[in-house]
């Protein structure tokens, strides 16, 4: 199998453009009809139209069974926030960003640098969930919130401890991996994966590890000492991945969610999907707990070495 090419820094300004991206599902985000109102949609834009969308991180949920029409619908109406305020959008799938400056696995860390090298104003809207090779909502579901990982400094159990040290060596070998791999998720995939019968339990395991790299990072996205601000990342995805990053960023140090505090207080943290019922988020109450989760990924770790 044939690694997908690493993206250049030109090559993600033309594949993030509504208008001549080559991408299929970007040029069908730039096709959505946004000029009439939607009122479900104008109260989760409110904090682009009205704040200063120059900085920060905001989310949204399309919708809670991964719908791709929703999801295409949210991002063209992010899109047109920004582009309303005078900010260009790359509106980029998230498996495509993973391949821009592949050595660099946090989406934050990533947007930050793209950041430093943009002349213009430009925002990030990351999309394309639903199309993922990796972010289904079966994997994302599973992902584990931060006490059953063992990764919460407050409840530390022996057992969990054990697996936490292991996920998280793991973790932090994935840039070296992914600068090998051009950051094609299909090729890393594959190469995880020798044996067929334990395919789905590593895609579990990569997805919870990437989503690890942004742990505690969104503050970086404030841009505290940059006098105009940069590049702020706006995340639509259906609800499982809020949901997943959210179990992930657990008590932080203020006793709250960081993902979502972050996000609260910058461009908005959507976790109601805008066009269901949704009974609220219950972070703690969701993904695998520690003994189904560990069923899955150990042999996993034990045949990568960890």
């Amino acid at each position: 199998m044939t690694n997908e090419r690493e993206i250049s820094f030109p090559e993600i300004l033309t594949l993030g453009d509504m208008q001549y991206s080559s991408h299929k599902f970007v040029r069908e985000v730039g096709q959505v009809d946004t000029s009439r109102s939607i009122p479900e949609l104008d109260r989760l834009l409110k904090p682009i139209t009205w704040g200063d969308s120059y900085r920060g991180v905001g989310y949204s949920s399309s919708s809670l069974n991964h719908d791709p029409e929703k999801e295409k619908l949210c991002a063209a109406y992010v899109a047109g926030a920004f582009q309303e305020r005078g900010i260009s959008p790359l509106v980029i799938p998230v498996d495509e960003f993973y391949r821009y400056l592949p050595s660099v696995t946090s989406l934050s860390e990533k947007t930050r640098l793209l950041s430093k090298i943009s002349k213009e104003r430009r925002s990030v809207v990351l999309t394309g969930f639903t199309s993922s090779v990796l972010f289904a909502q079966g994997v994302l579901e599973k992902i584990p919130n931060q006490v059953e990982i063992g990764m919460d400094p407050l409840k530390v159990d022996p057992d969990q401890l054990a697996l936490a040290i292991r996920t998280n060596k793991f973790a932090m070998s994935l840039p070296d991996l992914f600068s090998t791999k051009n950051g094609d998720l299909k090729a890393v995939l594959q190469f995880l994966t020798p044996d067929e019968s334990l395919f789905d339990g590593t895609k579990l395991l990569l997805a919870t590890s990437l989503l690890l790299q942004d742990r505690q990072t969104w503050q970086s996205l404030w841009y505290e000492r940059a006098k105009e601000g940069g590049i702020p990342l706006y995340i639509v995805a259906p609800e499982s991945f809020h949901n997943a990053m959210n179990r992930l960023n657990y008590n932080w140090g203020h006793g709250t969610f960081d993902y979502h505090y972050r996000a609260n207080n910058s461009l908005g943290a959507n976790d109601e999907p805008p066009f269901e019922l949704y009974d609220g988020a219950k972070w703690l109450q969701r993904g695998s707990p520690f003994v189904d989760f560990k069923r899955i990924v150990d042999p996993i770790l034990q045949n990568l070495g960890y």
